[in-house]
């Protein structure tokens, strides 16, 4: 849903139901171009909730995940870093 509006066109986003104004900076677009219906600001706050509850993938560790791509916790992504650099350092893939 548009409308115009003396500051320009804005968007409304049916999750937190405010409007905010038609930018990137806003909103995703779709692959056709179209703004799409989630601000930014909402699904950025959808994807700390889940990650909130998910926890690390490593047996025994209950911390949650470092990032939204990750499944590991701050502390086992880093110690998976390091390995892929030593790896790629003497020449292991």
């Amino acid at each position: 849903m548009m409308r115009d509006t003396e500051f320009g066109p804005e968007k409304f986003c049916n999750q937190c139901q405010e409007w905010w104004p038609a930018t990137d900076e806003f909103f995703f677009k779709s692959s056709k171009g179209y703004l799409r219906s989630p601000c930014k600001a909402c699904i950025d706050d959808k994807r700390r909730k889940t990650n909130a509850l998910k926890p690390c993938c490593v047996p025994g560790c209950n911390n949650p995940r470092y990032h939204w791509r990750f499944s590991r916790c701050k502390q086992h992504q880093q110690e998976a870093n390091r390995v892929r650099y030593m790896r790629q350092k003497v020449g292991l893939r």
